[in-house]
């Protein structure tokens, strides 16, 4: 992703997280791989800190209108959960094995990962579809 493209997604990101109640995060967007290769996006919050980077996997600015606004909504909304995240993953880990805390997180993920989903279905549609598009350049190309 051109630089230019990537400050036209930070403005539009930085706008949904005002919208979406995360005035008291500071936030950073970047592009590249993410850790999961199938994921077109990825937050990643500072252990003890309001501070996260969302990063936009190559080839993001080229899906659907509507997937980008849903997958922004959907890694937002993990800020509202990262202490609920925090406690099992610090907290909750050091009263298990490690057998059965493997278990619970895994268990913990996949529901909360249900369930920031949904909201960002129930929340995208009302914010705007992003108009971040790479811009094309003189001559057609």
């Amino acid at each position: 992703m051109k630089r230019g493209e990537l400050k036209r997604w930070a403005k539009y990101i930085l706008w949904c997280a005002v919208e979406l109640e995360l005035r008291d995060w500071s936030l950073t967007i970047a592009s590249g791989p993410c850790i999961e290769e199938d994921a077109i996006a990825q937050v990643k919050p500072v252990y003890g800190r309001k501070l996260a980077t969302i990063t936009l996997a190559p080839g993001f600015e080229y899906r659907t209108r509507e997937e980008q606004r849903q997958t922004i909504a959907h890694e937002l909304i993990h800020l509202h959960w990262h202490g609920a995240r925090e406690v099992m993953r610090v907290d909750v880990c050091q009263q298990m094995s490690q057998a059965v805390y493997d278990v619970a997180d895994s268990a913990y993920v996949r529901a909360m990962e249900y369930g920031v989903d949904a909201l960002a279905d129930a929340i995208a549609k009302h914010l705007p579809l992003p108009d971040c598009a790479p811009r094309s350049t003189e001559g057609g190309h």
